[in-house]
């Protein structure tokens, strides 16, 4: 079991341990990366993380809450984990979301390093988008 959801299998890559979870159209790559070249017709996301962050958390229980809506998601958990990982996939803070490569709350001035990102919020500054802010970012780009 992985967050509730029953762990169908996994395999060890040079990337690290891949581990599928047992949810409609929805598998998670943890600590590692996933080559997704050649899938027709899904949507790819990349949670891009750092393990001092908790708020990475918030963001992987919202994708697994839209693994169930979105049938063609397909999310990858890449941690950075040093000041070159940050320089070198143009890390913008943790957690920050990839869809197919591009992130959709990116800002022009957010930093990139390690460290937890802001996000706007109606409520004020979180650590986080809403549920709602990431499923609007996923049908936009569906």
């Amino acid at each position: 079991m992985l967050n509730n959801l029953e762990v169908s299998g996994f395999i060890e890559s040079r990337y690290g341990k891949i581990i599928f979870i047992d949810a409609p159209g929805l598998f998670a790559l943890v600590d590692g990366r996933l080559n997704h070249e050649g899938r027709v017709g899904h949507m790819n996301v990349t949670l891009q993380y750092f393990d001092d962050c908790p708020n990475w958390r918030v963001v992987e229980q919202h994708l697994i809450a839209l693994g169930r809506e979105f049938d063609d998601l397909h999310v990858e958990l890449q941690l950075i984990d040093t000041p070159e990982d940050a320089e070198r996939y143009g890390f913008r803070g943790s957690p920050s979301i990839l869809i197919d490569g591009v992130d959709p709350f990116a800002r022009p001035d957010d930093p990139i390093g390690l460290s937890c990102r802001v996000y706007p919020a109606p409520g004020g500054p979180s650590g986080s988008p809403t549920l709602d802010e990431l499923r609007a970012a996923l049908a936009g780009a569906a």
